[in-house]
């Protein structure tokens, strides 16, 4: 993500770079990894536990530009939405809560 802030020049590349990685990545992501994967996970005979952890890692891959610490970081977040997605089955509370996630490091990476 650091590469990103070199490359933002002007304040439109901000609020494209807001747009995309605080609510378009969070609604995709999560429509694909908890609305789909893990749904479709959960009902096979791979189960719930095991759900939460494919869709983290898969997660986590998705993510792999990022350094070491921050796939970690990415891993827990995704076990998270998973625990989220499977208590109240409905992706909504997660894509809320990735966006809360991107929108703090975003504004983290921009004022530090």
């Amino acid at each position: 993500m650091l590469d990103v802030k070199s490359q933002v020049s002007t304040n439109w590349d901000l609020i494209l770079l807001v747009i995309a990685v605080c609510i378009i990545a969070p609604i995709v992501e999560e429509v694909i990894f908890r609305g789909v994967i893990f749904s479709r996970l959960q009902n096979s005979r791979v189960g719930s536990p095991d759900a939460i952890v494919y869709t983290s890692i898969f997660f986590c891959i998705l993510h792999v530009h990022y350094e070491l610490i921050i796939m970690r970081y990415t891993l827990l977040i995704g076990v998270m939405l998973g625990f989220i997605s499977l208590k109240t089955s409905n992706i909504w509370y997660c894509i809320i809560l990735h966006m809360m996630v991107n929108v703090f490091s975003t504004i983290e990476l921009f004022a530090f």
